[in-house]
């Protein structure tokens, strides 16, 4: 992938859309459904990704009561327990962001995450405060089908360009 520069601006491509170095702030574009709806509850004022999680939890409570209702007690138990797991998972993620616009000066790190093989896909975490909580925002670089060795290699020597990577991965 060679590096592209468009007005001054360098980017990259992730799994659904564009991630975008300027000067001041990184920007990740989603083009894809989900994206589109997280951009839009972070414009509503939802910083953080644990509001889907109660969300989902409020889901399968709701959906354990009605079997519980109807007397199907197995999948009452089974709606419990992935509640269970999703108010879990929200207590555990809290620091999970779902920021398109990151903010250079809040930026405190950069990890490159290579790929495994057969396991996972290469991806980009940014560490940064927002207010006085440490978020993390996570990108994951398209995979091997999409030329993702490529694609992973660019991305990182991009970012150390940039000078946002100061440690080997």
């Amino acid at each position: 992938m060679p590096d592209r520069f468009r007005h001054g601006i360098r980017s990259f491509p992730i799994q659904h859309g564009t991630c975008h170095l300027f000067q001041d702030r990184i920007e990740i574009e989603r083009h894809d459904l989900l994206g589109r709806f997280t951009h839009g509850l972070y414009q509503r004022g939802f910083r953080q990704a644990s509001f889907l999680y109660a969300l989902l939890a409020a889901g399968f409570s709701l959906a354990g009561l009605v079997s519980a209702l109807i007397s199907n007690y197995f999948l009452a138990l089974f709606f419990g327990v992935f509640a269970a797991l999703a108010l879990y998972t929200q207590r555990t993620r809290r620091n999970i962001s779902f920021a398109p616009v990151i903010s250079r000066d809040s930026i405190q790190e950069v990890r490159f995450l290579p790929a495994e093989a057969g396991l996972s896909r290469a991806a980009v975490e940014f560490w940064f405060m927002e207010g006085e909580t440490r978020m993390r925002r996570r990108v994951s670089l398209p995979s091997l089908l999409h030329n993702g060795a490529e694609i992973a290699d660019a991305t990182y020597r991009l970012l150390r360009e940039a000078r946002l990577i100061t440690s080997e991965p």
